[in-house]
């Protein structure tokens, strides 16, 4: 190497052309390098927030029920109330909520008292437009009649979800 670098300082065109040669070669093969990397570290970020969440992580712990009809049945017997969770698998808050509220033993025990109700927005649609729903994550409390007490959109940790059911109940006039 020390011999190259001699034949480029002593004026050799030819050596001097060897070695821009080579040197634009390695340039190119670090940009490509680095466009590569780039790449993969970009699928690696898009594989774990999409892929890994699923098979890793908590369970959920909230016992939902997926039949609107039958929940509310249930809630009229009983009589308790009905809580609503409009949700979607490719909500990122939706399933942020699936990762932390629904499966805190603490959201659980909050909800002891509720029929609890998951509603995939995509599957029941026509549930999401009877209660005007505009964007998810949307919760609902409804008494056992199926009457809207309170409702909040968007996404709650754990102790703000609970802060939210706990607080004073505000009605509001509701056609359901």
């Amino acid at each position: 190497m020390e011999d190259f670098t001699r034949e480029c300082l002593r004026g050799n065109d030819a050596a001097r052309s060897r070695y821009n040669a080579r040197h634009t070669i390695a340039v190119a093969m670090k940009k490509s390098s680095r466009s590569t990397f780039v790449a993969l570290l970009i699928f690696l970020a898009i594989d774990a927030v999409i892929i890994l969440p699923r098979f890793g992580g908590k369970k959920e712990i909230i016992p939902w029920r997926t039949d609107f009809a039958a929940a509310r049945a249930e809630a009229a017997r009983t009589h308790r109330p009905l809580f609503l969770d409009f949700t979607a698998s490719w909500c990122g808050p939706c399933q942020t909520m699936r990762r932390t509220a629904w499966t805190d033993p603490a959201v659980a025990a909050a909800m002891a008292d509720l029929v609890p109700v998951q509603i995939d927005i995509d599957q029941q649609g026509d549930l999401a437009r009877k209660f005007g729903i505009s964007s998810i994550p949307a919760l609902l409390l409804l008494d056992e009649r199926g009457n809207v007490l309170k409702e909040q959109a968007g996404l709650l940790s754990p102790d703000k979800f609970i802060a939210w059911l706990k607080s004073k109940i505000e009605r509001r006039a509701s056609g359901t």
